[in-house]
């Protein structure tokens, strides 16, 4: 169902090398440098998965926290067997510049268990980052087109 979550949001800071050096995002251990990541409290929806009875999985059970105007922004839990949260996913969202929409960049991923994390995707480093390309043509991903481009 629907709630209300604080959820990292507008995060400009947190993907942009000139705010927030990528030295600066790791300087703090076990997260992300809190001066560089924006909140924002949103509504969300609440999805909780859980596991089919007779599978396995290292996530028996998540929770994930999508907020409700954009596709991607927001929070994920996923829990051991025991039922113990032990990482959490984050997803940097912010507006693209001059384009209508929501870019779901990057995610950190938090170990709770040994305190370590991860990103997905460094766009915080000079010459990284993502860049607008003009609309294809649609029959860019027709099988003609596409065998015609490939390279073998």
């Amino acid at each position: 169902g629907k709630t209300e979550k604080y959820i990292p949001y507008n995060n400009f800071t947190s993907t942009d090398y000139k705010t927030c050096p990528l030295d600066v995002l790791t300087a703090t251990p076990g997260f992300p440098n809190p001066l560089c990541i924006r909140w924002e409290l949103h509504r969300v929806w609440m999805i909780e998965a859980t596991l089919k009875p007779g599978f396995r999985h290292i996530y028996p059970k998540r929770t994930f926290y999508w907020d409700e105007d954009t596709a991607g922004a927001g929070v994920g839990e996923s829990y051991d067997a025991s039922g113990h949260m032990f990482r959490i996913g984050l997803n940097m969202s912010h507006p693209i510049p001059g384009e209508a929409g929501t870019f779901s960049g990057c995610t950190f991923v938090l170990d709770l268990l040994s305190g370590g994390w991860a990103n997905s995707c460094v766009t915080n480093a000079p010459g990284s980052g993502w860049k607008i390309q003009p609309p294809v043509d649609r029959t860019f991903f027709s099988p003609e087109d596409m065998a015609g481009s490939g390279i073998r």
